[in-house]
């Protein structure tokens, strides 16, 4: 009880004065909505099993900012209340604490497994735990065809259902229009439409920046501001399932047939392949 008391005492500065806070050192100001950060955390208890995610939220400690990362340890670990809800009251959570377990993970898994976590917990965090993988229809073409408007409601959190209505509204702008002619004979188009909606989306409901650009045979998306590692590992493989399983969303393509150029792409610059 004291551990609890101590901890919700803490999510109430947290919230009431981040200046507060901040000068205890470390921290970034921006935070993922709570949320959010949960429907991730579920994603890495879906994958990993035999006790994973408590050692990887108890790894992530050593990477806690500054002073305040040193009265946030054991019981009092700001994660705990997004494991399980007996734990307490789960608080919006600074950059510079939810990037420990992206650090967490790869110290525990090695870089090679780490990094292939970090995909299909992307992966999942878009498409949501099985057995709803994939949406097994191309939403771009429901909405360029006419066909009423598209209804997407995953039943279990997940990025898709926090962007999927945003995204749907804007390709619907765009139908009918004189975009479809456009379309016929621009195929890239379709791409940078969807993408700019995905990036649109992302900004506006998480807080998320990207910047869409195209490069030879498709487009690259770059996350300047990685909520999942601060941009240190070159491992973070997060974005990489992100965008294929918006991709597969999108386009319909097939489960696990990646569309991300892996020769050409980095930690946090996705280069999407549409040849």
């Amino acid at each position: 009880m004291v551990a609890r008391r101590r901890q919700a005492e803490f999510i109430d500065d947290l919230r009431e004065n981040w200046k507060l806070v901040d000068d205890m050192g470390g921290l970034t100001g921006k935070t993922l909505p709570v949320e959010v950060l949960q429907a991730f955390v579920n994603s890495m208890l879906d994958l990993m099993l035999w006790g994973g995610p408590q050692t990887v939220i108890t790894l992530a400690e050593e990477h806690f900012p500054g002073e305040i990362g040193k009265t946030l340890t054991g019981e009092q670990n700001p994660f705990w209340p997004y494991y399980h809800h007996h734990f307490g009251e789960r608080a919006p959570l600074d950059y510079a604490f939810t990037a420990t377990l992206g650090h967490g993970l790869i110290k525990f898994y090695g870089p090679r497994g780490g990094a292939g976590l970090l995909l299909r917990t992307g992966y999942i965090w878009w498409a949501g735990p099985r057995p709803e993988f994939c949406v097994p229809r191309s939403m771009f073409d429901m909405v360029k065809s006419h066909q009423p408007a598209p209804r997407d409601e995953p039943q279990t959190d997940s990025l898709r259902k926090f962007l999927a209505p945003s995204i749907l509204a804007e390709l619907c702008q765009y139908f009918p229009s004189a975009c479809d002619d456009t379309l016929g004979s621009l195929p890239d188009s379709k791409y940078a439409i969807a993408f700019g909606a995905f990036a649109d989306a992302l900004a506006d409901e998480t807080g998320i920046v990207s910047r869409l650009s195209h490069v030879d045979d498709g487009f690259a998306i770059e996350f300047p501001e990685c909520p999942f590692c601060l941009n240190e590992l070159d491992e973070c493989r997060v974005w990489w399932g992100v965008l294929q399983g918006c991709y597969e969303w999108l386009f319909g393509a097939e489960p696990d047939v990646s569309p991300v150029d892996e020769s050409q792409s980095t930690a946090h610059r996705v280069v999407i392949s549409i040849k």
